[in-house]
C-alpha cells in the first residue's frame, strides 16, 4: 500500500484535475485548482527530491494562466488530436496515396453502416462489417466477435430488462434467438472492457443499480452509494462480456447493447479510503440471477481497481475514472 503522505500528495493532483476538467470553470475553481497543483508540486519535491521534478511538473504552475486565457481545458487539449492520430495509424495502407485510401475507407464504412441487414442472415453477415454504432455506442466487430444463442434463463432476464426499459409487457416484445458477443465496446469514445478482453484493464465499470427494477440492495451500507436523485445506486459491476441483441416491440425492430457480469457485495470497510474510492468484497457477489445483466444505459464510468489486504482481509478497491 502507498503511504499516507504519498497518497495525500497525489490526492491534491487528482482534486486539481477534477476542477480543471469541468466543462464550465469559474474563477474560484481556477484558484482552487492552482492552489492544489502548487501543493502537489511542493509535496512531491519534499517527498522524492528536486531531481525527480520534471519540466512538465514545472508547467503545472502555468496552467492557471492558460485557463484564464482560453478557459476550459477541453477547449484546447490534444486528446482528440492524439486519438485520431492513433486511429489513422492503425489503418492498414500500402504507403502510397494514403489520403485517398483513408477517404475511401471512410466513405465505404459510411455506406455500409446505412445498409439494413435482413433478419434471416443477420448473424452471418454481422462479422464482416466495420465497427457498428448503436446510438453513441461503438461495437467492434472484430475476429473475436462470437455468435451464440441465449439459454432460457438469460432470455427471461433480458426480457424482463427490456420490458422495464421499453415500459411494455412481455407479450409485446419478441427477442432474437441469436446474439453477438464482444470482449469490449466504446461508449462516447471511451473503451469499456471485460474478462474476455486481452488487456484485462477495464473489466469493472461503475453502473446504476435501479431501485424500481432490482429493488433495494441487501446491505445496509447501500445507502452510502445512493444517487442524489434517489432512483438508483452507483455500484461496481464486473463485466464478463458484452452482447448485442435484436428484438421487436410493437412492430418496430430495435437492438440493445447489454453486459453480463456480477455485482460485488458491500465490504465492512466500504468507507476506508477517501472518496470517490470505495471498498467492496473481492470474492462475494450478489447471488440474485435477475441482476446478472445490465443495459448499456446503466454504465456510467470506467473503474480503476486493485485487490489489496485491508484489516487482514482481501478487498476490492475501486475508483471511478472520470474523463
Amino acid at each position: 500500500m502507498v503511504s499516507a503522505e504519498v497518497l495525500e500528495c497525489w490526492r491534491h493532483f487528482v482534486l486539481a484535475c477534477h476542477y480543471l476538467l469541468k466543462c464550465e470553470l469559474t474563477n474560484i475553481d481556477i484558484q482552487i485548482a492552482d492552489a492544489l497543483l502548487l501543493k502537489f508540486c511542493t509535496r512531491f519535491q519534499i517527498l522524492f527530491g528536486g531531481d525527480r521534478v520534471t519540466p512538465n511538473m514545472h508547467l503545472h504552475c502555468h496552467v492557471r494562466q492558460c485557463v484564464l486565457d482560453y478557459r476550459a481545458l477541453r477547449n484546447f487539449w490534444l486528446f482528440a488530436f492524439e486519438r485520431y492520430n492513433g486511429i489513422i495509424e492503425s489503418l492498414p495502407t500500402n504507403n502510397r496515396n494514403i489520403e485517398k485510401q483513408l477517404m475511401r475507407k471512410f466513405l465505404r464504412e459510411c455506406q455500409i453502416s446505412c445498409i439494413h441487414l435482413p433478419e434471416e442472415h443477420y448473424s452471418e453477415l454481422y462479422g464482416f462489417l466495420p465497427p457498428v454504432h448503436v446510438n453513441d455506442t461503438q461495437i467492434i466487430a472484430a475476429a473475436k466477435t462470437t455468435t451464440d444463442c441465449l439459454d432460457a434463463t438469460s432470455k427471461a432476464i433480458l426480457l424482463k430488462l427490456l420490458c422495464h426499459n421499453e415500459k411494455a409487457r412481455s407479450d409485446d416484445i419478441v427477442l432474437s434467438t441469436a446474439v453477438c458477443k464482444y470482449p469490449f465496446i466504446f461508449i462516447r469514445h471511451r473503451k469499456f472492457g471485460s474478462n474476455q478482453d486481452c488487456s484485462q484493464k477495464d473489466t469493472i465499470v461503475l453502473a446504476q443499480w435501479p431501485i424500481q427494477f432490482y429493488g433495494e440492495p441487501t446491505s445496509e451500507e447501500a445507502r452510502l452509494s445512493k444517487d442524489v436523485s434517489g432512483k438508483f445506486f452507483l455500484r461496481p459491476f464486473i463485466v464478463s462480456y458484452y452482447l448485442e441483441l435484436s428484438y421487436c416491440v410493437q412492430g418496430s425492430t430495435k437492438s440493445v447493447v447489454a453486459a453480463r457480469g456480477c455485482w460485488p457485495k458491500y465490504d465492512s470497510n466500504y468507507s476506508y479510503l477517501w472518496k470517490p474510492c470505495t471498498v467492496w468484497c473481492s470474492t462475494l457477489v450478489e447471488s440474485n440471477s435477475n441482476v446478472s445483466f445490465i443495459s448499456r444505459d446503466q454504465i456510467v464510468y470506467n473503474c480503476a481497481h486493485v485487490v489489496t489486504s485491508i484489516s487482514g482481509m482481501n478487498s476490492l478497491c475501486v475508483c471511478p475514472v472520470i474523463y
